[in-house]
């Protein structure tokens, strides 16, 4: 047992070191982490759930399940951590917890080695790298709570799964459906082959998710098949199948998923169940796809041991193998894609809440509106939840015009429909051909660049001025 918990805590310091980069470096993996920061401070702020996000979309509803930002908060008031630095922390903290998981979940089933073997490969799995490293979202704590959801019913202990579920529908509702779908699948599987299983009380686990999803859905300012449908295919990111990126994920790995899958002599049809439901599951949306990391680093696991008994002469040899392939797909992956935001480029951002008038409402591309929320402390015109945001066709196609074109005319009516005072420029559209051809070529009396960079420039618009003609 101590040479196998050394071992543990060797493959989880492994997982920590490819999930540092994002921490050491202050980058965050999307510019969504800024939006969960910027409502995560506005839980301590105003000592409550927020109600009204004044920033997102020029003042949007808060429709998030509040726990994940009310989690975040009370860490920060009890650790004292910085709330930029604590949500690096944070998420590499759940992500690491999810490598115990999945060792007792694979020793469950399996045996020990397999537990182990499986740690590895969720450690070095980009699917889950990517989720528990700068990536800072509720479903990113979902990829930790559901998995220990599913080993809390396969080890019969419901009670306690009853109360994760319970916190799990507050965390992130399109996740839970993930988990019910899956829970609703395998009651029909154990019927089918006759596997022990509490129909009664996984039912009552479900229904206490779907009645806590009602109560708090009936607290939001949404028709409830508003808040269903919107979510559901908006959010989720409904794509056309996105097997082929899913299998690039799961890589080296998968060599393993495919020899546990057709040459294991112990099939168990929970673990090929859930593997299986997790993949096809992620078919249909680019942010569902996450589930599949655990099944199929148990399935990796048990593929990997059933590979050291057919090359026994050759285990050490075979084990650094693995390690360098693990490291090779990770660093160009992860580490040179480089950041969504450089620091020059988040400077000049900051500039908005040391130079703009209060009620200014800026305008950028998408992606851009919630570090621009947060690091300038302005309204922005695009970006937000969007599942729920107004004129979100309008705004993206006045985002579009301006963006495209040196016609004054154009951009001031474009401008002027949703007030926009400030349009910001971000780094890589400083060399984009539809930047350099459009806004950025035109010269119009209304318009002043009152701030320009190598990264960036902020361009001034004066609704008060008509166009008067174009240089």
């Amino acid at each position: 047992m101590k040479k196998t918990f050394i071992v543990l805590l060797l493959i989880v310091f492994l997982g920590f070191i490819l999930r540092a980069p994002d921490l050491i470096f202050d980058s965050f993996g999307e510019p969504d982490n800024y939006y969960h920061l910027r409502m995560a401070e506005q839980v301590v702020t105003e000592e409550r759930v927020p109600i009204f996000d004044e920033l997102s979309m020029q003042g949007r509803y808060y429709s998030y399940a509040p726990l994940f930002h009310v989690v975040f908060a009370e860490m920060h008031l009890l650790s004292g951590i910085e709330m930029p630095l604590l949500i690096h922390v944070f998420s590499i903290m759940y992500g690491l917890m999810g490598i115990f998981v999945v060792f007792v979940f694979a020793r469950k089933i399996f045996n020990e080695k397999v537990g182990l073997y499986s740690a590895f490969f969720l450690a070095t799995m980009l699917y889950h790298v990517i989720r528990t490293s700068g990536n800072v979202r509720p479903d990113g704590l979902s990829l930790l709570l559901i998995p220990a959801i599913i080993y809390l019913i396969y080890c019969k202990k419901y009670k306690i799964a009853l109360l994760l579920s319970v916190a799990q529908i507050l965390l992130h509702p399109l996740s839970s459906m993930n988990l019910i779908l899956f829970l609703i699948l395998w009651l029909v599987i154990s019927k089918v082959k006759g596997i022990e299983v509490s129909a009664k009380k996984v039912f009552l686990i479900i229904e206490s998710m779907v009645l806590i999803f009602l109560v708090w859905l009936n607290s939001l300012p949404y028709k409830a098949s508003e808040y269903v449908s919107n979510v559901s295919f908006e959010s989720s990111e409904m794509t056309k199948a996105t097997l082929f990126s899913q299998l690039y994920l799961l890589l080296f790995s998968g060599t393993f998923i495919l020899v546990a899958l057709f040459k294991s002599k112990r099939k168990n049809f929970f673990l090929i169940a859930w593997f299986l439901f997790e993949l096809f599951y992620g078919v249909f949306g680019t942010r569902l796809g996450i589930f599949v990391a655990f099944p199929a680093a148990i399935l990796a696991g048990q593929g990997f041991e059933i590979v050291l008994e057919k090359i026994k002469p050759y285990t050490k040899i075979f084990f650094i193998l693995i390690l360098v392939m693990a490291l090779i797909i990770y660093i160009p992956d992860v580490q040179l894609r480089g950041k969504p935001l450089s620091l020059t480029e988040r400077n000049a951002m900051k500039w908005f809440n040391d130079f703009t008038e209060k009620d200014a409402n800026v305008f950028s591309v998408w992606d851009r509106g919630h570090p621009l929320a947060e690091l300038g402390k302005r309204k922005v015109v695009i970006d937000g939840y969007f599942e729920f945001a107004p004129e979100l066709d309008k705004r993206n196609n006045a985002m579009k015009e301006i963006a495209s074109t040196s016609d004054c005319n154009k951009i001031f009516i474009q401008a002027k429909k949703f007030n926009s005072n400030y349009f910001f420029v971000f780094n890589s559209a400083l060399n984009s051909m539809n930047f350099k051809n459009g806004l950025l070529e035109a010269e119009c009396d209304f318009m002043d660049y009152v701030f320009a960079s190598d990264s960036s420039k902020i361009i001034m618009f004066d609704l008060q001025a008509e166009p008067k003609k174009q240089k």
